[in-house]
């Protein structure tokens, strides 16, 4: 693409398959990676589009220096739900490098990996909530309890429920959960709901304690990608694993891989609020509150923060 070209989409303005963001105005890697994820899940979900990003919502070209297309894709296609591949074309202006982000529209509805659906409305990006989707909070804030349409009671994976009795057992010698039958031991954990006769498996349920197979046939969003960085600075990580199984199995792998790296200190870290413990036996052993209510303190803030912007567009 030419800057003649560039210049003249620009000036067309931001519209249903267009928008701008700031590049130099973002605190940092992480931030940009966000609004492209946003952006992109909005024009997959609309009609498709471009993202230029490096120009300002008044048209302003302020380009995006040390940018690196192919992390970006990559982070799009990470940080999304099913995963998007987008094209970058980075394009020299004599204001900047703007990154022109091309994205199709989806046939399907696209999240992030956090489950937030969005879709253009006009010239701007608002929060959408598909009918009938598990994520959706629409009608049901408890998206763990809701109903995964299409499970049934062949989809337990009975080694993972014997897995985690023995959890429980481990954590609560004086329990009895762990002795009832399995039907009734996942019913007193909502982890299914007995409709009748019918077993009916809630998102939990699947997460905890479903087949491998049917997670990814019946919630192909519910991934977890755990990413090593050496450092707090590092803008790349240097190890990688894409786990799309139940809950105990990939909790039992992270431990494995997190006592390589965190056991000598005993820390567990979060780097997405900056919250640090020095108390990893303990959160191994179950003891999850100190890291659990952070995060849902800082996803409620984000929630504000996100909602209050969206309200002063």
């Amino acid at each position: 693409m030419t800057e003649q070209a560039l210049r003249k989409m620009i000036a067309a303005g931001e519209s249903t398959r267009q928008e701008f963001k700031s590049w130099v105005k973002c605190k940092d890697y992480r931030q940009r990676k966000e609004l492209a994820v946003k952006s992109a899940v909005a024009l997959a979900n609309t009609k498709g589009g471009v993202l230029l990003f490096g120009v300002e919502d008044d048209g302003t070209i302020t380009g995006c220096p040390k940018s690196d297309p192919q992390a970006l894709m990559e982070a799009i296609y990470d940080m999304t739900r099913p995963s998007l591949f987008t094209e970058i074309e980075p394009v020299e202006t004599s204001d900047g490098v703007v990154l022109v982000v091309s994205v199709e529209k989806s046939n399907s509805h696209v999240a992030t990996t956090g489950g937030i659906y969005y879709r253009r409305l006009g010239n701007v990006t608002k929060p959408d909530y598909p009918a009938n989707d598990v994520y959706s909070p629409a009608d049901n804030p408890d998206f763990s309890a809701k109903i995964v349409e299409g499970a049934t009671e062949s989809d337990i994976d009975l080694l993972e429920v014997y897995r985690l009795k023995e959890k429980l057992r481990i954590r609560d010698a004086g329990s009895a959960l762990p002795d009832l039958a399995d039907t009734t031991f996942l019913d007193n954990l909502n982890l299914i709901r007995m409709d009748k006769d019918e077993v009916r498996v809630t998102v939990a349920g699947l997460l905890f304690v479903g087949k491998a197979a049917s997670i990814a046939r019946l919630l192909p969003q519910a991934e977890v990608i755990y990413l090593h960085y050496s450092d707090e600075a590092q803008t790349e990580y240097d190890n990688r694993m894409d786990m799309q199984e139940p809950v105990i199995s990939i909790l039992d792998k992270l431990t494995e891989r997190i006592r390589t790296y965190n056991f000598p200190q005993g820390r567990v870290t979060d780097h997405r609020i900056g919250l640090t413990l020095r108390n990893l036996q303990g959160v191994l052993d179950g003891d999850l509150d100190r890291v659990v209510e952070p995060l849902i303190l800082a996803d409620r803030e984000e929630k504000l923060k996100q909602s209050s912007t969206e309200e002063g567009k």
